[in-house]
């Protein structure tokens, strides 16, 4: 199994990672447009266009978030995608883990760029108050669909 790991340090306070992590309004403002059930054993929904992945929440507290990957891409399917941050020395260390892909595809490779890019919009959300969530989000493609 693969991992896509990378992590940012965030001039912000723990509680502000995980209202970022934990809500609709959080997760738009530097992913993508999400509704749904933000509570162990709910459903989330992550629109990109014409598509929507569903994602369920394993697992959810104030310093750790996990997803399962339900309604996805046929690579994403089973994946599992966690959050884990602490305060560090005035900031927040986030630690982020796409976990569980069978194998390195140009999916895959594209996906940790993505991943690194939305990263960012977090950590510019949380600084500075705006993101840059999709479809304003730092393409990696020119042929790219959203996710």
């Amino acid at each position: 199994m693969f991992t896509i790991s990378h992590r940012v340090e965030i001039k912000t306070d723990p509680q502000s990672v995980y209202r970022a992590l934990s809500s609709a309004d959080g997760i738009s403002g530097w992913w993508s447009r999400t509704e749904g059930e933000f509570e162990a054993g709910g459903e989330i929904a992550v629109h990109f266009d014409a598509s929507v992945m569903t994602l369920q929440v394993l697992q959810q507290n104030p310093t750790k978030i996990v997803w399962q990957c339900l309604q996805v891409d046929p690579e994403w399917e089973d994946t599992q995608i966690l959050f884990e941050w602490e305060e560090q020395d005035g900031q927040t260390l986030v630690q982020f883990r796409h976990e569980m892909w069978a194998e390195e595809t140009p999916l895959y490779e594209r996906c940790s760029a993505e991943w690194a890019g939305y990263l960012l919009s977090l950590k510019d959300l949380l600084e500075t108050g705006q993101g840059r969530p999709y479809p304003d989000n730092a393409r990696i493609n020119h042929s790219q669909g959203g996710s």
